[in-house]
C-alpha cells in the first residue's frame, strides 16, 4: 500500500530526509544534533519542510474523514487513490490511454536514501528473465542520422 508520503515531489521528499531522515531510529538527542546540521547547511530547510508536512496533514484529514477514522489505513489509501492524488503529478502531465476501461496504472514514489539491494537485485533478474523471452524491451525506432 503507498504511503501518503508518496503523495509530496521526490525533490520534496529529498527534503524531507535531510532534514529529519525519517527512514532512520534516532534517539531525541541524536535527532536534535542530525536537525541543527542540517539547518546549518541549509537554513531554510525548515521552512519548506513545515509547508510539507502541513500539506501531508490536511490531506490525511480529509481522507480520514472519507475513510472510517484516522486507523482506518485501507479507507484512506482508496480515498486518495480514488481523489487522483496518489500519482497525480504523473497523470496530469502526461495523458495517457487506459488499456482497459476503468484502468489506470499510477505509479507513486517513495524516497529512501538506503538502497533496497534485495529488491534491485529482483527486478535486474525480473528484467533479464523478461529480455531472454523476448518481453523486455520495446522495438526501438530506426535513427534517421
Amino acid at each position: 500500500m503507498p504511503s501518503i508520503y508518496s503523495t509530496l515531489l521526490p525533490t520534496q521528499q529529498w527534503e524531507v530526509h535531510r532534514l529529519y531522515e525519517p527512514s532512520e531510529f534516532f534517539e531525541d538527542d541524536e535527532l536534535l544534533s542530525f536537525v541543527k546540521v542540517a539547518i546549518t547547511k541549509e537554513p531554510s530547510l525548515p521552512n519548506r519542510v513545515g509547508k510539507h508536512w502541513k500539506r501531508i496533514s490536511q490531506l490525511y484529514t480529509w481522507a480520514s474523514a472519507v475513510a472510517d477514522g484516522p486507523e482506518d489505513w485501507r479507507g484512506i489509501h482508496n480515498a486518495l487513490v480514488t481523489a487522483r492524488v496518489m500519482g497525480q503529478i504523473s497523470l496530469d502531465r502526461v495523458p495517457t490511454p487506459t488499456p482497459k476501461k476503468g484502468y489506470v496504472v499510477r505509479v507513486a514514489p517513495v524516497m529512501n536514501p538506503h538502497v533496497d539491494y534485495d529488491k534491485l537485485a529482483w527486478a535486474f533478474m525480473e528484467q533479464a528473465r523478461l529480455m531472454r523471452e523476448g518481453k523486455g524491451r520495446p522495438e526501438e525506432p530506426e535513427s534517421s542520422s
